[in-house]
């Protein structure tokens, strides 16, 4: 999904081999994928938020890709911005480009998942969802979580279809099916100057520091006048 509603607490690992395993052999590979594994787990020891949550004691030769591996060492009840990453798919996100369908989600003061945001040019966009719509189901299945919704959704690639369930800004049902696309950010939302008597108030919605040449889009925008 990568991605949820933007006010990052970004906690990124992307995953390095040092080696080449010389031959095929099944305990050169489970020696190499432990190491990963407990790669994961030092770095989150020293960088992770929820540092007195995570486990004291984890399996590294569990027979598990890291990206479960650290997915089980999430502390959930709080963390709704901590994810995986491929080098590939950092560097797509430092250019502000990810796959997906194109919905920034976040949770209401009823724990219910709403969609906080939908980027213009989508699909979903074009399908007609909008900020406030509450999401029931995806591929006919309940959410309640955004370790479920994550689930759900899937890999972040393109030519994947997910069927939402939501709940409109009428009350209305509507289910929609949506396909995933690779999407470029525009991490300026908003940005105009307002007149107020005599004075003039700058106003601008910044949805994270990632995408080109932010630093230009700035500048540009403070020497409005």
């Amino acid at each position: 999904m990568k991605p949820k509603f933007f006010l990052y607490l970004l906690f990124a690992l992307s995953i390095f081999s040092s080696c080449e395993p010389d031959n095929n052999s099944n305990s050169t590979v489970d020696k190499e994928a432990s190491r990963i594994r407990g790669n994961i787990y030092t770095q989150m020891q020293v960088g992770y938020y929820w540092t007195d949550k995570l486990p004291a004691n984890v399996d590294t030769t569990a027979n598990v890709s890291p990206e479960q591996f650290f997915y089980s060492l999430l502390y959930t009840a709080l963390d709704r911005w901590s994810f995986f990453a491929t080098q590939d798919q950092l560097n797509d996100l430092e250019n502000g480009i990810f796959y997906g369908h194109g919905i920034m989600f976040t949770y209401d003061e009823y724990a219910n998942i709403r969609v906080g945001y939908v980027y213009k040019n989508t699909q979903a966009y074009k399908s007609g969802i909008r900020r406030g719509w509450t999401l029931k189901k995806i591929n006919d299945q309940n959410v309640y979580s955004y370790a479920q919704l994550d689930e759900l959704i899937g890999e972040g690639k393109t030519k994947v279809t997910n069927k939402f369930l939501f709940i409109d800004n009428t009350g209305g049902e509507q289910t929609i099916n949506i396909e995933k696309e690779s999407i470029t950010i525009n991490p300026i939302l908003a940005d105009t100057i307002l007149q107020m008597g005599s004075k003039k108030i700058g106003y601008m919605a910044l949805e994270s520091f990632l995408g080109n040449n932010i630093e230009e889009k700035l500048d540009e925008i403070f020497r409005k006048k």
